[in-house]
């Protein structure tokens, strides 16, 4: 939620900002990219559930 600079390095580091995914040709993806789709997609969805 506040992003990767507000948790400890020692977390961070070891991912090298990579996401692996089990879903075909979807990987590697850099995590902040992932972060920001599921942002936007989130932000289309939450005033629906309102």
């Amino acid at each position: 939620m506040h992003g990767a600079i507000r948790l400890p390095k020692k977390w961070v580091a070891p991912l090298h900002d990579t996401l692996y995914s089990l879903i075909l040709d979807y990987h590697p993806l850099a995590i902040g990219e992932c972060a920001r789709r599921s942002t936007r997609i989130a932000l289309k969805i939450i005033p629906s559930l309102i």
